[in-house]
């Protein structure tokens, strides 16, 4: 139309681009032909096809201008994505809160909230109609009666102050292993259905989710919708068609409002699943919040899941409930510092006595003659007794692969990864020499030749990882029925599934696994847990060390004995003075309740580490190492200049444990910021010096690293 005005708008593309990107929309385009013209209020959320950089993108509209201060030529949109579901303003307004807080774009937010944009499936809209949708994935009656839960004396009073201290607040459930938080859990879930409202229920690990989904299942049928990374696209898509149609309310076939929210569904996730476009969410339930598994490593946003959790619900005004039987210290803080609530629940749910500890000193036992590979002489009796029991034992491995080093025999040589700078592990199940960080594969020969001393046939496995544990169990037991559960056969579903339900059938006697069965996992014949190699725990380079190899422990410990039976818990250390192996000898009678915590808070404000102030790690990557070397003491000049006081502490540049990373080399800077009203500031304020510099090193901000 001649003489009328463009209107502008700001996109957001799933790219990693600090600065503000402008399209011009044609007066053409909101008034087509076969559609009512589009206000400007409504055009915020759409999805549109731009081309920017010579590259073709979906993005999403942001912000409309009725003009922009701007002297370059501005593209116009391409079109409307007419066949994809608008983004809601709330989607938004928590990809800006994420940005944010963890000091990246909004189009790394963007695209970690949808991974797949570029394909046809995911922005394509559904062509059911709600009803359809809903009889598709089984929710046929609004008016289903779920099963009842009968709850302990216990149990009951945690769900009574839990329910009056969530219309307050935040509130940690602190319930020791085996004291039925998942019943609660569910319990608060049917309340939530019944008022009509979603709720999200989070997982740390995929494997766990598998396991709770027939557990939970009983009691939401069809209503029980699980999401995570493993899932096809066609089976994401199905979540988001359900919640997006919930929010379409003016336009499901006429249903009102109370009508929709009759149809509410429990979603149970990983991390990913704080990313789903929520409308109606009435409660986040966050399972063992203390695990690792929460925070995203790489890429940005380097997000915590728990405490995305806690972003999520002031923007849907939901209820958080965090749940573990060892909390975080940074949770136990808040607790104390009146910002969370805190409800215990100390009493088993089969009143199940308190399990025996044993610690074996493995230094005594080699030098007695008492060890055969891991095994300690010790530890193998009681396995064999337990087996003679009909019982089942599990035996935990810090480290997966058959060996985690090859050493050459005659120099002294690790075998590294040529793009990491980090030994291969030797998995004997495929012959291959893996790294763990790039996943490079070479297969193995006993005839390499050493990359040091130019020697042959000198090649060793050192070490023992849950491939070589497994084959030494069936040496010392050929008789009984051993499986193994870590990352590899994890990946590969089927199986995964098949070992963990004859574990869990009793049709398995001894099962290996690493750190993926150390949570939530209920098996009611398990007597006896044994830590093998416990000295991993306590060798780590970090200031949590102590803290997350005592949960550990306890955790682990948690997972034997869960019925009536007395369960026996057995830790081979040669550390056996270490302050870590010592408190846990000490309290672990009671344990599960005090986590120790008292001890590592301490020490935590004494050395000035979180949750006392926030620490941000910014890592420099670059295959040039003088570059790198540069650059990285610019950075540390550049933020001591510009923010002065604000920084509490800065630390480096210096090497990090992983030297190399895919051909980069890396160095680090840590930061401590005080915790006050001005850290946000402090954080934008870093965020525009790192940008200001145009680095040709590649920079990473960690906020709240673990």
């Amino acid at each position: 139309m001649k003489g009328e005005k463009n209107l502008y708008a700001q996109i957001i593309l799933p790219i990693k681009f600090t600065d503000a990107i402008f399209y011009s929309i044609g007066q053409q385009m909101l008034c087509g032909t076969n559609r009512s013209p589009i206000s400007a209020e409504n055009l915020v959320g759409k999805r549109v096809k731009v081309n920017f950089a010579n590259k073709k993108y979906i993005g999403v509209i942001y912000k409309i201008f009725n003009s922009i201060n701007i002297t370059q030529q501005i593209k116009p949109i391409e079109q409307f994505d007419e066949q994809a579901q608008p983004v809601s303003p709330l989607e938004i307004k928590f990809w800006e809160t994420i940005a944010e807080y963890y000091m990246c774009t909004i189009g790394e937010v963007f695209k970690a909230a949808y991974p797949s944009m570029g394909i046809k499936q995911e922005s394509v809209k559904s062509k059911l109609t709600p009803s359809e949708l809903f009889k598709k994935i089984g929710i046929e009656s609004s008016e289903k009666k779920f099963p009842q839960i009968n709850l302990t004396p216990a149990q009951q009073r945690a769900f009574q102050d839990i329910k009056a201290q969530l219309n307050k607040k935040c509130v940690l459930l602190n319930g020791v292993t085996g004291s039925g938080k998942t019943e609660i859990y569910i319990s608060l879930a049917k309340d939530v259905i019944a008022s009509g409202k979603n709720v999200l229920y989070l997982v740390p690990e995929i494997a766990m989710s598998k396991q709770l989904k027939e557990r939970i299942k009983e009691h939401f049928g069809e209503r029980l919708l699980p999401y995570h990374s493993n899932l096809t696209q066609a089976k994401k898509k199905l979540v988001r068609d359900v919640l997006q149609f919930q929010s379409e309310i003016s336009s499901l076939e006429g249903k009102s409002l109370e009508s929709i929210k009759k149809e509410p569904v429990v979603i149970l996730g990983t991390r990913s699943a704080i990313f789903l476009p929520f409308s109606n969410l009435g409660l986040i339930i966050v399972d063992e919040e203390h695990d690792s598994s929460y925070k995203q490593q790489d890429p940005a946003p380097r997000y915590n899941g728990n405490n995305a959790a806690l972003f999520l619900s002031k923007i849907y005004n939901s209820k958080v409930l965090l749940g573990s039987a060892t909390p975080s210290l940074e949770t136990l803080y808040n607790c104390s510092k009146g910002l969370y609530a805190k409800v215990n629940l100390t009493e088993k749910y089969f009143k199940s006595p308190q399990p025996t500890v044993i610690v074996i000193d493995t230094l005594y036992a080699r030098k007695t003659s008492q060890m055969k590979g891991s095994f300690s002489q010790g530890l193998i009796n009681r396995i064999q007794q337990t087996l003679e029991k009909g019982e089942q034992a599990l035996i935990f491995s810090h480290l997966r692969s058959y060996s985690p080093f090859v050493i050459c025999g005659e120099c002294g040589e690790i075998l590294r990864c040529p793009h990491c700078n980090v030994p291969l592990s030797y998995h004997k199940f495929s012959n291959l020499l893996t790294c763990h960080y790039c996943e490079f594969k070479t297969p193995f020969k006993a005839e390499m030749i050493c990359p040091n001393c130019k020697g042959t046939s000198s090649l060793k496995l050192s070490g023992a990882g849950s491939e070589k544990i497994e084959e030494e169990l069936k040496s010392l037991f050929p008789d009984a029925k051993i499986a193994r559960y870590d990352a590899d056969v994890a990946q590969r579903s089927v199986e995964s599934e098949k070992v963990l339900k004859a574990f869990a059938d009793a049709q398995t006697d001894i099962l290996v696994g690493t750190q993926m069965i150390t949570k939530g996992f209920d098996f009611d014949n398990v007597t006896l847990v044994a830590v093998v190699q416990t000295d991993t725990l306590l060798a780590q380079q970090d200031f949590r060390a102590d803290e997350k190899a005592l949960s550990l422990l306890t955790q682990l410990m948690g997972r034997c004995g869960r019925r009536e039976k007395r369960g026996l818990f057995i830790v081979q250390t040669n550390s056996k003075h270490h302050p870590v192996i010592q408190v846990f000898e000490k309290y672990s009678e009671n344990l599960e309740r005090e986590n120790g915590s008292e001890i590592f808070i301490r020490e935590r404000e004494m050395f000035h580490f979180p949750p006392y102030i926030r620490l941000i790690n910014i890592t420099l990557r670059n295959t040039n190492l003088r570059i790198l070397n540069e650059e990285s003491e610019e950075v540390v000049k550049a933020l001591k200049i510009n923010l002065g006081n604000a920084l509490s502490e800065i630390t480096g540049p210096y090497t990090p444990k992983l030297e190399k990373l895919n051909n980069f080399h890396q160095r680090s800077i840590s930061m401590k910021l005080e915790r006050n009203r001005a850290l946000q500031t402090t954080k934008r304020n870093i965020f525009l010096v790192l940008n200001s510099l145009h680095l040709k090193s590649r920079f990473i901000t960690d906020v709240d690293p673990l």
